[in-house]
């Protein structure tokens, strides 16, 4: 489940990680328009447009 947020910069969702204990380490545009990112468990993850 994703919650949404406006910090007074403009709104953004926020999603939980698959993993526990863990948070976001890089984070790219990938061609296919969706949001690549790395865990710092060592995993990759994709948020779909």
């Amino acid at each position: 489940m994703s919650r949404s947020h406006d910090a007074g910069h403009g709104p953004f969702s926020e999603f939980p990680l698959a993993s526990t204990g863990t948070g976001p380490y890089g984070i790219t545009a990938g061609p296919d328009g969706a949001l690549w990112f790395t865990e710092e468990v060592g995993r990759i993850g994709r948020i779909a447009p």
